[in-house]
């Protein structure tokens, strides 16, 4: 032991002291790092190992036969109870199908007589309205034609073509035919537009009018006293007597 010291002792003094610093301190760098470097590496390897075995029993934990029967068993489970709940509704239905046709055939077994009452009493109120036919055919009467016309295109006459069986807007006059259809009555339209005829009486109003009060340009309106008439001559309407207005 004491010849060993002897020795280090003596190989130390033969290097110089720089020398020896150097050594030491590359050795002992190199030495820790790859120390580190090992330790790391090998963490991470074991750390691999672990997952990579982890993995590896799952896989044959669902592979295994009794995962895949439990699978079976639950799925033949769900299927038995919707069976179950279908054939439970059928039932249900047909009770109801049944049910309903017992009323039905309830229903035709007894005897309706409101219905029976009303039908009879149709029946008469026919008879009646056919007993009374000719009675009720007398009673009716035609509706007299109208027509519309604007002014007269001369005094006292009414031209045939401007004659309108539907009220237009420059409708002033109507007529109220007889049933003869070749006279009637003659009337001015209170509510049509009269503006025309009040801002020139002389073209709208004394060719087939005759005023009860004067003409006053203030009026605003004209009220019928008493109405006209007229008749078909050749193709015009030839006014009879005039109707009477007057002015408001």
């Amino acid at each position: 032991m004491k010849l060993s010291i002897f020795i280090q002792a003596e190989m130390e003094s033969l290097i110089p002291e720089e020398q020896i610093e150097n050594v030491d301190v590359f050795f002992d760098s190199k030495t820790i790092a790859l120390i580190v470097i090992t330790i790391v590496l090998f963490i991470i390897a074991l750390t691999f190992f672990q997952q990579l075995k982890k993995a590896n029993s799952r896989i044959k934990e669902l592979n295994q036969k009794t995962n895949f029967s439990s699978f079976e068993s639950a799925k033949q489970s769900r299927d038995q109870a919707e069976i179950v709940s279908l054939r439970a509704e059928i039932v249900s239905l047909r009770e109801e199908n049944e049910e309903l046709k017992r009323q039905l055939t309830d229903k035709k077994q007894i005897p309706n007589t409101e219905r029976v009452n009303v039908i009879e009493e149709i029946k008469e109120e026919k008879q009646e309205l056919l007993e009374e036919g000719p009675i009720v055919q007398n009673l009716m009467i035609e509706k007299p034609e109208v027509l519309f016309l604007p002014s007269p295109f001369e005094d006292s006459k009414f031209s045939a073509e401007d004659v309108s069986k539907e009220r237009a807007p420059f409708s002033l006059y109507k007529i109220k035919l007889s049933s003869s259809k070749v006279s009637g009555e003659l009337t001015l339209l209170e509510d049509a537009d009269l503006s025309r005829a009040l801002n020139s009486p002389d073209h709208y109003l004394e060719k087939a009018c005759v005023y009860e009060n004067a003409f006053n340009i203030n009026a605003t309106s004209i009220e019928v006293i008493e109405e006209g008439e007229v008749k078909l001559d050749n193709q015009d309407w030839l006014v009879i007597s005039k109707v009477k207005i007057k002015f408001i």
